[in-house]
């Protein structure tokens, strides 16, 4: 994802994973949050990402869970879009579609900080409501 804070030479920065990854100017990887880069301009906002995209993970992966038994099929363009969605639908075995809409669902997609996404997929009786 490749998001990153730098202060003081440290650096704070949000992997893949939704994990941060500290390192010191030398560039060596840190255990522990480093003092010097406390207050670093946008580092809160790092941490918030990084919370929203966990909550969202976590949205998708219970999401997937709920359509799997049900044999709901999703528009793969979900997939393709996001990440957490992807992940999400494969682990849990979902079917994807590339016709937009079968199966009542639509896919919409958000960017927000450092490129990041949320997907949203919405009945189709909602996206209609929320195009109009």
């Amino acid at each position: 994802m490749g998001t990153r804070v730098e202060k003081n030479g440290y650096t704070a920065e949000l992997t893949d994973d939704l994990e941060v990854v500290y390192r010191n100017p030398q560039g060596r990887r840190l255990k522990g949050f480093p003092a010097p880069i406390a207050g670093a301009p946008g580092l809160g906002a790092l941490f918030d990402a990084r919370q929203q995209l966990r909550t969202q993970r976590e949205a998708c992966r219970q999401q997937a869970r709920e359509w799997a038994p049900a044999g709901v099929s999703v528009p793969r363009a979900l997939a393709d879009a996001d990440p957490l969605w992807r992940e999400a639908l494969e682990s849990e075995g979902v079917g994807l579609t590339d016709e937009p809409g079968e199966g009542g669902l639509w896919a919409r997609r958000y960017v927000g900080f450092g490129g990041h996404t949320l997907t949203q997929v919405l009945p189709s009786s909602s996206s209609r409501t929320a195009t109009a």
